[in-house]
């Protein structure tokens, strides 16, 4: 979603050149948020930090890593990439409302899909202020012929740039 691979896929069908229409969207230097931070969590840290993003992370027992400890409110608000791992809890169902992040990022929901508001995601994809999502988790799983999700360009599993 970062490299905007779907708008280059595009614009190379349409006869552009995407280096030149898109411009450079680069992982390295992004602040990423991870939700959760059992093995999964840790693991995306690891990658991310890797790429030379700025790892922070909120769980509901801080632990003492090398990444950054954050407050729920202020992760989700900060964070250019927000990763939820977390398991579904009654405590993390709707947990994280896509609209509180900063317009333009990236969500990757791959805990369940009740941890996300939906109703807020869909607003938010379908408003462009989120700039994508990967899903690869569902309220309803499978999702259903009729969900709003399905009729993004995208499909479903990457809803990248709401285009409602």
């Amino acid at each position: 979603m970062s490299r905007r691979l779907l708008d280059a896929d595009a614009a190379v069908r349409a006869g552009r050149w995407p280096q030149l229409d898109l411009g450079p969207a680069e992982l390295y230097g992004s602040r990423v948020g991870i939700v959760g931070f059992g093995p999964i969590g840790e693991a995306a840290a690891r990658m991310f930090a890797a790429h030379g993003c700025e790892v922070s992370y909120w769980t509901r027992t801080p632990r003492e890593v090398p990444y950054a400890y954050r407050e729920l409110g202020e992760l989700v608000a900060s964070s250019h990439v927000l990763v939820l791992v977390i398991a579904l809890t009654e405590e993390t169902r709707g947990l994280v409302d896509p609209s509180l992040m900063p317009a333009g990022s990236l969500l990757v929901n791959a805990a369940r899909g009740q941890v996300v508001d939906s109703a807020a995601l869909l607003s938010a994809l379908e408003s462009g202020h989120l700039g994508g999502a990967a899903l690869d988790v569902f309220d309803t799983e499978p999702l259903p012929p009729d969900d709003p999700l399905r009729d993004k360009p995208e499909g479903p599993a990457l809803a990248a740039r709401g285009r409602g």
